[in-house]
């Protein structure tokens, strides 16, 4: 890898390993104006509580990967890049809540460590509410019991870059 970070919020860790910027490998994949951000998640099989096995066509996988691409691709400096290809690979190592804050922190310092120019780094963090008490960094138990919301940002514009609600 070009560049890797980890994080752990909670119990939940993440490692991701960012490759690139190459040039793309096939013609249909490739943007002439622009490089192009792809992004794959990998859930390790003892990285969840119930042990449930998660490939490439789970949909909850291929959300979180979604979810990150559309948060990152305007955070990189992709015009700096036509016609290449920059690949973020996020490997969930344990789950325990606040799956898409932590990936989205591990992911915003991966390709700084890779060199890959960035408007601005992104941040992010889960909360819900409990009565009328706000718990931030939700573990599992406490995101199946309430309402939650990720809320994604590029602190130096001010600029949400993701806003998700789960109930």
């Amino acid at each position: 890898a070009d560049g890797s970070a980890s994080a752990s919020m909670g119990l939940t860790s993440v490692r991701v390993e960012v490759f690139g910027p190459p040039e793309g490998r096939s013609r249909a994949q490739t943007l002439h104006n622009r490089a192009s951000v792809n992004v794959e998640v990998v859930w390790a099989a003892f990285g969840e509580a119930g042990r449930r096995r998660r490939g490439r066509g789970d949909r909850r996988v291929a959300e979180l990967a979604s979810s990150l691409r559309d948060t990152f691709q305007p955070a990189i400096l992709t015009a700096l890049y036509p016609r290449a290809q920059i690949d973020i690979h996020v490997h969930i190592l344990a789950h325990d809540g606040a799956l898409l804050s932590t990936c989205i922190n591990a992911t915003s310092l991966a390709p700084l460590s890779a060199g890959v120019p960035m408007r601005d780094l992104v941040a992010a963090v889960t909360a819900g509410v409990h009565g009328s008490t706000v718990l931030c960094d939700l573990t599992a138990l406490e995101e199946a019991d309430m309402p939650s919301a990720t809320v994604a940002v590029l602190p130096r514009s001010g600029k949400v870059a993701l806003i998700g609600m789960e109930t």
